[in-house]
Order: C-alpha cells, then sequence, then structure tokens
C-alpha cells in the first residue's frame, strides 16, 4: 500500500497526518506504527477512488454506499477482525483529522465528512462482540500451550550446566557463531522463567548498562538497568556468565553496543527461534517462546501468592520504568526467590497429587460410565440373587427381609441418575411406536 499514487496535493496533506501522529523521540517500532497507519488510509481512499476522477476536491469520498462496501470488502478478504479494526480506527482518525483541518481545494462540505465518520465509526463499534470472541479463541489457544511449573523449573535446573558449557565452548573458539546464538537462547530462556520478562529487554540490554551496574554490585547481585524497559536481576553466578561472555566480545573486537551482540551494529533480533531451539535441546516439549513463559509465571503468582506479593511479582514483570528505577537489588533478588518457592510448591503438588488427579479426572471421564454399568449389571435379580445368609432359629426372618430390601434400596439410590433430553425421550417413543406397528402387522400376516 505504500506504493499507491495520489495526486501531489493528496500526498502532501496525508503527510501532514502521519506527522500529526509520529513520536519524534519514539523508537523504530514507533515509526513503523505510524508508517502503518497511513498504508492503511491510503488503501482506503485508493478503494474509495476506483473509477472516480478529481480526486484533489476530494468529493470522492462522499459515497455512502462505496464505504458499506469497503466495510464489506474488509470483513471477506481473510483479515483477522483485529485488523479490520485497526483499519476502520485509523480511517476514523483520518476522517476526523479532516473535520479539524481541512484539506486544500476540498469540496467535501463538513456535513458529508461527519456522515462518513459516523458510518465508520458505526462499523468500528459493530466489530466489539467479534474481537471479544477472537480474543477468548486466542486465549484458549495460548492457555493450551503454557509451559508447567515442572517444565520451567527444569529449564532452572538443566540450563546453567549447558550454558557453562557453549561458554567453555565459545572460549576455545569465539568464532563459533551458532553456538554463540545457542548460548543467547539458554541465557535468555533461564532469565526469561524466573524473571517472566519479555525479549525486548534482554535484545536491548546494553554493554555500557551491563558495565555501569557492576559498580553497584552487592553479594546478593546485581541490579541492571535497561534503558526504556526494566531491570533484570542477576546473582553472582549468572554475573560471571556475562563478565565471560562480554571477554568473548573483545576477543571478537565486535564494536556492536548490546550484550546479546552479532558482528553487525544492529539489535540481535532472533531471539525466540534460539529460544526454541535451547527449549528442545533440553528434551522440554512445546512450541516456545517468551509470551507463554511470561503468562505461566504470572498464572502461577496469581495461584500461590497473596495479593500484596502477586502484585509486587507483577509490577516487576513489567515494562514500567517507573518500576525499574524503584527497585533495588533486595527487592529484586526477593522476587525471584519467590517466584521459585511458587514453582517449587506447585511441583510438590503434582508430586504429590497430580497422579492421584489424572486418575480422578480420567474416572469422571470414563470409569463413571462403565461403574455404572457394572453397578446395573450387579443388581441383585430375581433369578441372580446374591446368598443369603442363614437365619438362626429363634430370629425374626421379617427383619432380615427388611434389612435386605434397605440394602438394595440403598444399591438403586447410589447408581448415577441419567437425564435424556425431550428430543432424546420423543424419539424412544417413536422408535417404540415403530416397533409396535411392526408387531401388529406381522401378527395379522400370519392370521391371514
Amino acid at each position: 500500500m505504500h506504493r499507491l499514487k495520489l495526486p501531489r496535493s493528496m500526498d502532501t496533506y496525508l503527510d501532514r497526518f502521519v506527522l500529526l501522529h509520529s513520536k519524534e523521540y519514539g523508537t523504530s517500532k514507533m515509526k513503523e506504527d505510524s508508517k502503518s497507519r497511513v498504508s492503511r488510509v491510503k488503501a482506503f481512499l485508493h478503494f474509495m477512488s476506483e473509477g472516480k476522477g478529481r480526486l484533489p476536491d476530494w468529493a470522492f469520498l462522499y459515497d455512502i454506499a462505496r464505504v458499506q462496501e469497503w466495510v464489506r470488502e474488509m470483513r471477506s478478504c481473510g483479515k483477522e477482525i483485529t485488523t479490520v479494526r485497526y483499519y476502520l480506527h485509523n480511517v476514523a482518525q483520518f476522517l476526523q483529522y479532516m473535520l479539524t483541518i481541512r484539506p486544500p481545494h476540498s469540496r467535501l462540505t463538513l456535513d458529508q465528512n461527519r456522515e462518513i465518520l459516523t458510518f465508520v465509526e458505526k462499523a468500528r463499534r459493530e466489530t466489539k462482540r467479534e474481537i471479544v470472541l477472537h480474543q477468548n479463541q486466542v486465549k484458549r489457544a495460548k492457555m493450551e500451550k503454557l509451559p508447567g511449573p515442572d517444565t520451567i523449573a527444569t529449564c532452572i535446573r538443566v540450563a546453567p550446566v549447558r550454558i557453562n558449557e557453549l561458554l567453555v565452548e565459545l572460549e576455545k573458539d569465539e568464532r563459533r557463531t551458532t553456538t554463540r546464538y545457542l548460548l543467547y537462547g539458554y541465557l535468555t530462556a533461564y532469565w526469561a522463567c524466573l524473571s517472566g520478562h519479555r525479549p525486548g529487554v534482554f535484545i536491548n540490554m546494553r554493554e555500557e548498562e551491563v558495565v555501569a551496574s557492576k559498580k553497584a554490585a552487592t553479594d546478593e547481585g546485581v541490579l541492571i538497568r535497561v534503558a526504556e524497559h526494566t531491570s533484570l536481576a542477576l546473582n553472582a553466578e549468572e554475573l560471571t556468565w556475562v563478565k565471560r561472555l562480554l571477554a568473548i566480545k573483545r576477543k571478537l573486537r565486535s564494536r556492536n553496543k548490546y550484550l546479546l551482540f552479532n558482528l553487525g551494529k544492529s539489535s540481535f533480533r532472533n531471539l525466540t527461534r534460539y529460544l526454541k531451539l535451547a527449549w528442545t535441546q533440553m528434551g522440554l516439549r512445546g512450541d516456545m517462546n517468551f509470551t507463554l513463559i511470561r503468562t505461566a509465571l504470572a498464572d502461577s503468582a496469581k495461584t500461590l501468592l497473596p495479593e500484596a506479593e502477586r502484585k509486587t511479582v507483577s509490577l516487576s514483570m513489567c515494562h514500567d520504568v517507573r518500576t525499574a528505577d524503584n527497585q533495588s537489588i533486595t527487592e529484586a533478588m526477593e522476587v525471584r526467590r519467590k517466584m521459585t518457592s511458587v514453582l517449587q510448591q506447585q511441583c510438590r503438588g503434582l508430586g504429590s497429587s497430580g497422579s492421584r488427579k489424572t486418575e480422578e479426572a480420567a474416572e469422571a471421564q470414563t470409569g463413571g460410565k462403565a461403574k455404572a454399568k457394572t453397578k446395573r449389571r450387579e443388581l441383585p435379580s430375581s433369578s441372580e440373587s446374591e446368598p443369603k445368609d442363614e437365619v438362626p432359629a429363634g430370629e425374626d426372618t421379617s427383619s432380615s427381609a427388611a434389612e435386605e430390601a434397605e440394602k438394595q434400596a440403598r444399591l438403586i439410590r447410589s447408581l448415577p441418575v441419567v437425564k435424556l433430553s425431550p428430543l432424546k425421550v420423543s424419539i424412544q417413543r417413536v422408535q417404540r411406536m415403530t416397533q409396535a406397528r411392526a408387531k401388529v402387522k406381522k401378527a395379522l400376516g400370519k392370521m391371514q
């Protein structure tokens, strides 16, 4: 959509719209977002202008039927409902901008502009229900992929051994790029399982920030404050890993400013790929990413920690610069200890009652019906009754019979009650009637 050709006056007006929504000191992601915004607006203008002339006067926009056709086209072209909402939102922003700052040579009246905006906002409001359904669907799919506490605990236990092995290999031959990238996967997998941070924290961690944090190192460890993100707490062993990695970087004479460096000047962008590779090599299941690890830790904290402690853990996992500025190394290490304790509690719970819960769940799903059928088969009948105890002479036989009847009544009450739907009841009634008709016809045929 960036290559759509519009008249020069319209392009100039769109540039002013982009300038309004762009941030001069923003990140590259923010600048990319502003480009995407104008691309969506251009797609709308291109659709509305097909087969029409005199585009610079903007009168071609006043075609409500065409606007509604564009909305239908957006919904039926295979785009996710979230993407459709982005398009509608950006177009509504542009139409609102046109109301505030009129384009030059425009013959589109304010009332016409407001009418177009009303229909676009109506279409945006109508996506709310589908957005909620889509979010629930995505959330369910995500929850099914979450790693369990035993999986995260295994990563925390296995990763340090492999990290030391990879550092030894790189110290022998620092030119092994694939080994270094695999080391990044193990490091970030281990740190993510302890802290729950997003990958941006590890990707944007700079060497100067690590060097500056060494001056404030304590016996507990060090707190690395990552600009525009949060802080990462490392203990003494993990700080040693970082020092060894920086020594390897100096051997390669790399001028890259990031801790997880490559041979160029940009940051390392394939972190999720090597996280998955490290995850697989540790023998852990699942197509893993940082978001799933982060969600699993947040879910564990929500389940087992009190409200105050859960809030502390949630704040440490977020990307709020104010949290990073106010946090000390003692508080950061305390959060790590809390998360490790939560994982240990869940693992102990799974070890003691996991198999029992699994058996109960399987019994509830499949075994219940089988047991019910078995009980029905074991019901005493007139032909096959349980052996009765002999009644001694002189003992009242009526009390024995009453006890036996009460026993059978209790057994019948213990059977599960199966409720049939009205449809099934009707179907069974029709089947019985059909069978009765067939028997009557057969009997009449024999009489003839």
